[in-house]
């Protein structure tokens, strides 16, 4: 029971310790707009723990309903927190499935990495989608919102890249 409060506890640390203005209006950083809302629904958390160590990973699942892509995350993303005595990793992948703003049926892989020192996560994209191409291996932003009353990742695009 010490350990599932424990692994609990830390993953809500970690998570928060990344959410930009939990009670306040979320913008996308200067020079950037924002391309993806996915809103995330943590399905469990496991933590292992040893002398300063700790990894704690969190299976999720969660939908995408914006302007450039509705559809679903599949249920195998796996946001994966590493505790070290000098700081917090954080590293995020996976798919999600449906159409984009085109209509076209598509597929978008995410890996999200980030320091819990930083105020944004950096995602990296591939996706099969020719109306969203400009989002693969771009230089792009995340941040985790808690404004809505869960947990929501935006992703933000240099505005120079957006079609």
């Amino acid at each position: 029971m010490k350990k599932l409060f424990l692994s609990l506890f830390l993953c809500a640390a970690c998570v928060c310790s990344f959410a930009q203005g939990p009670f306040g209006k979320v913008e996308a950083p200067a020079g950037y707009k924002e391309v993806l809302t996915i809103k995330i629904d943590i399905t469990g958390s496991q933590t292992v723990t040893a002398d300063s160590l700790s990894v704690t990973m969190i299976p999720f699942a969660g939908s995408v309903d914006c302007a450039n892509f509705k559809g679903e995350v599949l249920p195998t993303g796996v946001d994966t927190q590493i505790g070290r005595p000098a700081g917090r990793t954080l590293s995020a992948r996976y798919f999600i499935t449906g159409k984009d703003l085109a209509g076209e049926d598509s597929s978008i892989f995410i890996e999200n990495n980030g320091d819990m020192r930083e105020p944004y996560t950096h995602p990296f994209i591939v996706t099969d989608s020719n109306a969203l191409s400009y989002l693969n291996g771009a230089d792009l932003l995340g941040q985790l919102d808690f404004s809505t009353g869960g947990l929501v990742i935006r992703i933000y695009c240099p505005e120079g890249l957006v079609k």
